[in-house]
């Protein structure tokens, strides 16, 4: 077995075919956005430290349609050896090329399947005449506030959601074509988007009765392009919502949304509940209890559910690891919700110890991001474990070195955790590590 792998790592040193799998898979087959780290990664070789490649049904069909392009050319130039031994070693030396061809070969397969999928969720959905359609979205919160949603409307309708991160259009059909039942009531979808024209597509399958705009931040900015072309995907939600559907959205966008008849909801100073009390939790709360009082449900359902919430894994939630007390903040990062977090631990009567990477998807501005991220974090933070990213070298200048700890990856800086801090002393503020793109 140790001898395979080390014969395939040495392959793969020659031949990186199995590493730019790996980032096509992890920027989620987007033939763009792989194109767009071929320059980074064009050189560098065995990637895969944080995670692996996924032998997915569709990497088994993309090597597949490799192998036969690889055969097709074979066929073409079987009459000159020596143009065909080239044309195969350069695509071997530069797998991206195949990759990319093949990509584009089988996309019409897909969307012949995805299509018929989309349409068969929608027949479904439009049939189904006591079905009311909640949409959420925004730039974060969507899952958070779906699941507090569902918790507070659940014990007066029956309810289902999209499950964990299922957000985008062919997720979302194929969990309705799997799992929709006939006799539910109201539908929570939470609808994600990288571009415009995502949300309008979800829209098209369960078009909601009630549409939600968490929040319109710096979360995936760099895939979106501008802040404006963020701002008029997620008013997408708004615009192919039913006719009569009831929209809302926090006041604070008030100046940012263009949409007519929204209703903006007030953010309170704070909401008692079971959970740790944050500025997070208690916007997605407000805007989530709008919505529980106005599809009336009593005011007492909503009180005993305040008091038994649970909120998604990694979007704040507390934890033990190695033996201090975590708060799980992994899932995703912006810079507001960063500085939210770190503000969020203020009051607690323990030094702050932030593990973190960076902030990413911020494109042109992620320089200026995190030199901004450096700087709260040298003033709200006591202790800094800083993981050696891409980004960590806009942050680590902005650190007083007597709070810095640069870490090669993430087991290196809970190692450092245990070693060198007190339990007792500290609370930890996990912040993502990120994918081997970033490393």
């Amino acid at each position: 077995m140790e001898k395979s792998k080390t014969l395939l790592k040495v392959f793969n040193t020659i031949f990186p075919i199995i590493d730019q799998l790996y980032i096509f898979q992890l920027e989620e087959y987007s033939k763009r956005r792989y194109f767009k780290r071929i320059p980074q990664f064009l050189f560098r070789r065995n990637l895969q430290r944080r995670s692996t490649l996924v032998i997915s049904t569709f990497i088994k069909r993309l090597v597949c349609t490799i192998i036969g392009i690889h055969i097709i050319l074979s066929l073409l130039l079987i009459t000159n050896i020596f143009l065909l031994s080239v044309t195969n070693i350069l695509l071997l030396l530069f797998p991206q090329v195949s990759i990319l061809l093949a990509g584009l070969i089988l996309k019409p397969y897909y969307y012949i399947i995805s299509e018929n999928n989309k349409q068969a969720a929608k027949e479904k959905v439009s049939i189904m005449n006591n079905l009311r359609v909640i949409g959420i979205t925004g730039s974060y919160g969507k899952t958070t506030s779906k699941e507090l949603l569902n918790q507070l409307i659940k014990d007066t309708f029956i309810t289902q959601m999209t499950p964990g991160n299922t957000n985008s259009a062919i997720g979302i059909a194929n969990w309705v074509n799997q799992n929709l039942t006939e006799n539910t009531q109201i539908l929570i979808v939470e609808m994600g988007a990288y571009i415009r024209g995502e949300i309008k597509e979800i829209c098209n399958i369960t078009p909601p009765d009630i549409a939600l705009i968490t929040e319109m931040g710096d979360q995936h900015l760099e895939r979106f392009g501008s802040m404006e072309n963020l701002i008029k995907a997620k008013q997408e939600i708004y615009k192919y919502s039913k006719n009569n559907a009831i929209k809302y959205a926090p006041h604070h966008l008030s100046s940012f949304i263009t949409e007519k008849g929204v209703t903006f909801v007030e953010i309170p100073l704070g909401i008692k509940t079971n959970l740790p009390n944050s500025r997070a939790l208690t916007h997605n709360l407000s805007l989530v209890i709008q919505i529980a009082k106005d599809l009336g449900v009593k005011k007492e359902f909503i009180q005993h559910s305040l008091q038994n919430l649970s909120i998604p894994d990694r979007r704040g939630d507390r934890k033990e690891m190695v033996g201090f007390e975590v708060v799980d903040n992994s899932y995703n990062i912006s810079l507001n919700t960063a500085t939210e977090a770190v503000n969020s631990l203020k009051n607690e009567n323990k030094k702050i110890l932030v593990i973190t990477a960076g902030i990413p998807e911020v494109g042109k501005n992620k320089k200026n991001y995190n030199l901004l991220y450096g700087k709260l974090l040298n003033k709200e933070a006591d202790e800094i474990l800083l993981l050696d990213s891409i980004l960590s070298k806009y942050i680590s200048p902005q650190i007083d070195e007597d709070k810095l700890t640069l870490c090669n990856n993430f087991q290196q800086a809970l190692d450092t955790l245990r070693k060198r801090f007190d339990p007792k002393e500290y609370i930890v503020l996990l912040q993502p590590e990120f994918s081997d793109l970033y490393y």
